[in-house]
């Protein structure tokens, strides 16, 4: 009996790209399986879902060797896996039934995807064909560089997915060729753009491009590393500014966005280098691009969330929103960005913040509670003397109103937030 209703729902989304990433995965390993590359089934499968994953982990050591068609075969799979395998199948496919928005959502990497025309199919095709035309760009530009054309069409399929497969053992190293080194970075660089601004270009939208709030932050994030990482290793490339500057920019587009491409070994590089490197790799590129890492939009939220709290404490009756791009974000979508990267302490947050205010609010009880009996008390001890003490008690009652109505409907706010999120994760899980 065949089901009437083929939507596809947010649990049917995540279930049905999970399971695609498996079974691609699999049928992926055949290639290495069956040329003899990789023979056992574990290790082929391990290569293949780290290319579509654009992980860029390998169990080879040594690659130069191996048939042209299996390396490019090994980087066609960063390829695809960059934009995202079901994108591809949907830019490819006739149009599936149902809500396919959930396969969008469950694919992307963002807090926040959406389409940038009303058809899945059309924005997926759009995606793919900015993700096409910046790959052959990049492939034209290696080729004048010096590279021959598969070398250049391998190096284009590692930068575009952002995976950092390479047929040389030496990885961009091996062709010692500033040129390429540059070419390629750049490109890191702008397959780390949310590929949406680049839709808003084509359409001559510049206003929305230049005002993007992630965009700036990435710039800054990207620009800061270089020119402190190149200032940083000057001695160590023996005082010559020109290639500090090549390596820093190459070194922090590549772990940026997760590629993993190298030109040289930033593991000798002092201390400051590695450390800065390391938080790039946490952030990552911006949502909507093929990079991976956190992503630029998650900081800049959690920033704005913290600055908002830290607000709410030094002006209890200001109500203030977290903004992007002019655009209030949702408190869903904020409580989702803190669980995404701190979920145990976020939990730990909303219990202590609900213990909070009911501490205070039996505190407030009790302390009215207190005051009603001083008035009974004075009131029996001496008559003469009870309409002052009762006017002090009024007025000692008045103090505590004013000092705790503040604080007890903050914190009512932010346990009805609390309470709302734990029911929206309830829900969803």
């Amino acid at each position: 009996i065949k089901g009437k209703n083929k939507a596809i729902y947010t649990k049917e989304g995540f279930v049905t790209v999970g399971l695609a990433w498996i079974a691609i995965s699999f049928f992926g390993a055949l290639p290495f399986i069956f040329s003899g590359t990789i023979p056992s089934i574990i290790d082929a499968f391990f290569e293949t879902s780290s290319g579509f994953t654009t992980t860029g982990a390998s169990i080879l050591t040594e690659v130069q060797s191996l048939p042209k068609g299996i390396l490019f075969w090994r980087s066609f799979t960063h390829w695809v896996g960059g934009m995202g395998f079901l994108i591809f199948i949907l830019a490819l496919m006739p149009s599936f039934g149902g809500n396919t928005i959930h396969l969008l959502k469950a694919e992307s990497p963002g807090p926040t995807p959406g389409k940038i025309v009303p058809k899945i199919k059309q924005t997926a095709k759009i995606l793919y064909a900015i993700y096409f035309v910046l790959t052959v760009i990049e492939t034209i530009f290696l080729k004048f560089a010096g590279m021959s054309w598969y070398d250049a069409i391998i190096h284009a399929l590692g930068t575009a997915g952002t995976g950092g497969f390479s047929n040389m053992n030496a990885s961009v190293a091996a062709f010692n060729n500033p040129t390429v080194d540059w070419i390629i970075t750049i490109f890191m660089l702008l397959f780390g753009v949310n590929f949406v601004l680049y839709f808003q270009l084509i359409r001559g939208n510049f206003k929305a491009f230049f005002k993007s709030e992630e965009l700036k932050w990435y710039l800054i994030a990207v620009f800061g590393a270089i020119a402190i990482i190149a200032v940083n290793i000057i001695p160590f490339n023996n005082g010559d500014v020109t290639r500090s500057i090549r390596d820093s920019a190459f070194q922090v587009a590549s772990v940026v966005t997760t590629t993993g491409y190298a030109t040289a070994d930033f593991n000798l590089w002092p201390t400051l280098s590695k450390m800065i490197l390391v938080m790039l790799m946490f952030m990552g590129a911006m949502a909507g691009s093929t990079g991976g890492g956190i992503k630029t939009i998650r900081i800049v939220i959690i920033f704005k969330a913290i600055r908002r709290e830290i607000d709410k404490i030094l002006h209890p009756r200001r109500v203030k929103s977290v903004k992007i791009d002019g655009n209030v974000v949702e408190e869903e979508t904020i409580s989702g960005v803190f669980i995404f990267i701190l979920p145990p302490s976020m939990e730990e947050l909303k219990q202590r913040i609900i213990k909070r205010g009911s501490e205070t609010e039996e505190s407030l009880m009790t302390r009215f509670k207190n005051a009603y009996q001083e008035i009974n008390y004075v009131s029996k001890y001496n008559y003469a003397v009870v309409n002052d003490e009762v006017h002090l008690a009024a007025k000692k009652i008045e103090g505590i109103i004013a000092a705790e109505k503040c604080r007890v409907d903050r914190i009512k706010d932010t346990i009805l937030d609390s309470k709302e999120g734990l029911i929206h994760e309830q829900l969803y899980d």
